[in-house]
């Protein structure tokens, strides 16, 4: 097992002391009852999951992760009873085992960021908290705060990264309608609109900011319908993901738009940096009727440079949308040595929807490995949620028990010697 696995072993046992329950595999034994297995591959792989559970709460998800000098800090939303509303939390586990600290927030937490000597959290949403980015030092305490002065009372921000030693944020601004909107953080604090746009009149949001090289990306989603058709029968609304790539000065360089047109929402889940290029993954949902025939969510992965599309691969994609392939979603990834890149998510199976991931060759999208995974009953659904900035590739997920708890999870992707 590796040092990794140690660490998430520790976190298991960490949580448990503050009173929670947890499940963890032990070094060189079998997985005890409950614990996550590793998953079943369908193609030879050079890798193997080593898998740990973490906790059960009544509510509970990770959606991001980051390395903090020797911390891994987990961020996500919690409820330990039924009787709790879930709140924003974000806790860090050092490498000895000890909790190094957790904290409680106001309002969502959108991205975290480690940097230099602070990991820097975005705290936003709709929400009389208002909207900050907190600078956090190793001992947990918030030791600044700067408001976020949004241009308008309905504006949302939730993707946030550092552009050099310049902040910049991502949302919506507007009203109904709202546009995407990108702005950079000023030395006085004031916000400098790099983006404001409306793509097609209907809702649009940047999700997702990320670094790549002197630049950047940005990941929105662009709702190109209006939802509602006939006398006014609510429908899912039709959607493009796009992705933008900016240069060292805030210039738009690049843009990529994947679509189905008016039959799908084509949703962009995670990003990430691959020598100085963007891999972006994410599914389709069927848009324009109450009850479409075909419901199954395709999977999709592109990669993407200032040149143009690399390449673009469907799993069940426009070309075969009714096809026999399983309903299927990418929420996370990492990317992985060797040109390699792994991503994670949900699959649809006989027994239902178990955490699933592919391991591409990234300079063609390829499919190297293929596989399913976790508990073989007792589970409502179960898949990969969440990644990030980590040395080693590491995904979080939750598993919902059919008891009505949610049970968090980490895995390693650990390459065989």
């Amino acid at each position: 097992m590796g040092e990794g696995l140690e660490r998430r072993r520790a976190i298991a046992v960490v949580i448990a002391g503050l009173g929670l329950t947890s499940l963890a595999c032990r070094p060189g034994q079998p997985c005890d009852e409950g614990c996550a297995e590793a998953a079943e591959g369908t193609l030879d792989s050079r890798y193997v999951t080593e898998c740990v559970d973490l906790v059960e709460w009544s509510h509970g998800s990770i959606h991001a992760m980051t390395a903090f000098g020797p911390d891994l800090v987990l961020a996500g939303r919690r409820a330990v009873s039924e009787a709790m509303t879930p709140s924003p939390w974000l806790g860090a586990v050092g490498a000895d085992g000890a909790m190094s600290w957790e904290l409680q927030l106001d309002a969502n937490i959108g991205q975290i960021v480690a940097h230099g000597d602070r990991l820097l959290v975005l705290q936003g949403g709709i929400s009389e908290a208002g909207s900050f980015i907190h600078e956090i030092d190793a001992q947990g305490s918030i030791v600044a705060s700067r408001e976020l002065a949004l241009p308008g009372e309905s504006d949302v921000v939730q993707a946030f990264t550092m552009w050099g030693e310049t902040p910049i944020v991502g949302g919506q601004s507007g009203g109904e309608d709202p546009d995407l909107w990108i702005a950079a953080l000023g030395p006085s604090g004031a916000l400098e609109t790099l983006v404001l746009e409306d793509y097609q009149g209907f809702r649009d949001e940047v999700t997702q900011l990320v670094p790549i090289g002197d630049g950047f990306g940005a990941i929105v989603r662009a709702q190109t319908s209006s939802g509602v058709v006939g006398d006014d029968v609510l429908v899912p609304p039709a959607g493009d993901a796009l992705v933008l790539l900016f240069d060292d000065q805030g210039s738009e360089v690049h843009r990529e738009v994947f679509s189905l047109g008016q039959v799908a929402f084509v949703e962009a889940s995670v990003a990430f940096e691959l020598d100085g290029e963007v891999l972006v993954a994410g599914y389709s949902q069927p848009a324009g009727h109450p009850e479409p025939e075909d419901d199954k969510n395709s999977a999709w992965a592109a990669r993407v440079s200032n040149a143009g599309l690399a390449w673009h691969q469907w799993w069940d994609g426009p070309e075969q949308h009714s096809g026999s392939r399983p309903s299927a979603e990418i929420e996370a990834g990492h990317a992985l040595d060797n040109d390699q890149a792994v991503l994670g998510g949900r699959q649809a199976t006989a027994t239902g929807l178990r955490r699933w991931h592919l391991i591409l060759d990234a300079a063609d999208g390829s499919v190297v490995e293929e596989a399913t995974g976790g508990p073989e009953d007792g589970f409502e659904s179960d898949g990969y949620q969440a990644s990030g900035t980590t040395a080693a590739p590491c995904m979080s997920g939750r598993t919902h028990l059919s008891i009505g708890v949610d049970r968090l999870w980490m895995c390693e992707f650990v390459e065989q010697q």
